[in-house]
């Protein structure tokens, strides 16, 4: 198991192609700034290394990075929204001279607004 540790801030913006009273369509587009904190490689046990030499790099990670996050977002009643998107690094989590390694993650978010629960229960 490895632990990586950041703090990370985002902008994002959104442009709604389709928006009613009970479904809305977005498609979201951000960016995102990491900066490492700390970390624990521990995965110097696990049999890829025969073929991955982990603890070769372990010291040369960056210490920040740059994502972009594209992602489409459907917007049910007022405060529900579920969320497919894509965290993908513009710049490397970790550079070598032979070696250059970016993050990759897929998302999915089912977010619900608190305020818009009680809305709907005042009406």
């Amino acid at each position: 198991r490895n632990t990586f540790n950041y703090l990370s801030a985002d902008m994002s913006i959104r442009y709604r192609m389709y928006n009613a009273n009970t479904f809305g369509i977005g498609i979201n587009l951000g960016l995102e700034y990491n900066y490492l904190l700390n970390y624990n490689i521990r995965s110097d046990t696990f049999p890829i290394n025969m073929f991955y030499p982990v603890n070769a790099y372990q010291d040369q990670w960056e210490k920040s990075n740059l994502s972009i996050i594209p992602s489409v977002s459907f917007t049910f009643d007022p405060g529900t929204t579920f969320e497919f998107g894509f965290n993908g690094s513009i710049t490397p989590v970790l550079k070598a001279e032979n070696l250059i390694v970016k993050d990759w993650i897929w998302t999915v978010r089912l977010s619900q607004s608190i305020p818009a629960l009680f809305r709907k229960s005042d009406e």
